[in-house]
């Protein structure tokens, strides 16, 4: 191969991978691409955020969590609904971005130990009418992070609290399988 065309070689092989790389930052914080394919074909219903747990089951924390205590604080904060659920000990702190509500619950079992889950419902509604429990497909996944990490950092909580519900958070799609035969 002679030398002008390894150069151009070289050179149309980097514009790929730079191409790639930018629609994967793209799709990861800007608008996601992959969703708009994906609920185009009616693979993608709408974006939720969950804990990685199996069958949306709670995630048991390693710290204790006053709930009380962050309910009190968090009513004083007009951006929050706040709802206490089985007497007091399981709590959902919720705040609305864009007209989907984000939801972060805390549950003190049986056991004394505090467990954690996350969830979303879109009460606004889209002009299409399918989105009920999220985000459009097409929002970045980045997006729905940031929300949950803009509640659980105005939580009454210590830094190391605030990590563990961090580190906790996933975005999921749900699949919308229209299959007919």
């Amino acid at each position: 191969m002679n030398p002008a065309r390894r150069k151009m070689l070289k050179i149309t092989l980097l514009g790929i991978m730079v191409s790639v790389v930018l629609l994967i930052i793209i799709n990861r914080y800007v608008f996601s691409w992959t969703g708009l394919i994906s609920s185009a074909v009616g693979l993608c219903k709408y974006k939720s955020v969950a804990v990685p747990a199996e069958n949306g089951y709670p995630v048991k924390l390693s710290q204790a969590y006053d709930i009380p205590q962050i309910a009190s604080v968090m009513r004083t904060n007009r951006n929050y609904e706040i709802n206490e659920h089985y007497n007091g000990n399981g709590l959902a702190v919720s705040r609305m971005f864009n007209g989907v509500k984000y939801n972060v619950l805390l549950y003190e079992n049986h056991n004394g130990v505090t467990e954690f889950n996350l969830n979303t419902y879109n009460f606004a509604g889209y002009s299409s009418g399918l989105v009920t429990d999220g985000e459009r497909c097409t929002t970045p996944s980045y997006a729905l992070e940031r929300n949950v990490q803009r509640i659980i950092d105005d939580l009454p909580l210590s830094d190391l609290q605030k990590s563990e519900l961090k580190q906790n958070i996933r975005v999921q799609t749900t699949i919308d399988l229209k299959l007919t035969f």
